[in-house]
């Protein structure tokens, strides 16, 4: 496993490794504490090339960082806030191309 990109986000920092799974290449976006530093980090999604991980992490932090400032933390596999519906990190990866869907993605809830 080796580290090809990191980025600080917050408390953390946001990873992608890129790993062999049957010999094919695999870059993995985790989050790792940085209280941690030594951990493996969680890992948040798999993709086949490292442009593509890349981005996913920076999208990834754009959106942790709006969310929060708008008083969400990250529990698990979601984001979450008291009185909120959840937003899965899935649907982070999956729908936040822009500024203007990230917005919508938190307006939303």
């Amino acid at each position: 496993m080796t580290i090809k990109y990191r980025i600080s986000c917050f408390d953390s920092e946001i990873l992608v490794k890129e790993t062999k799974e049957d010999g094919t290449p695999a870059f993995q976006v985790s989050i790792q504490h940085a209280a941690n530093p030594l951990g493996f980090g969680n890992v948040l999604a798999s993709y086949a090339t490292e442009d593509q991980a890349i981005l996913q992490a920076n999208q990834f932090c754009r959106f942790y960082t709006k969310a929060k400032e708008q008083g969400y933390y990250l529990q698990s596999d979601c984001f979450v806030k008291p009185d909120k519906r959840d937003i899965p990190v899935s649907d982070v990866l999956e729908n936040c191309n822009s500024e203007e869907d990230i917005n919508r993605l938190l307006e939303v809830q």
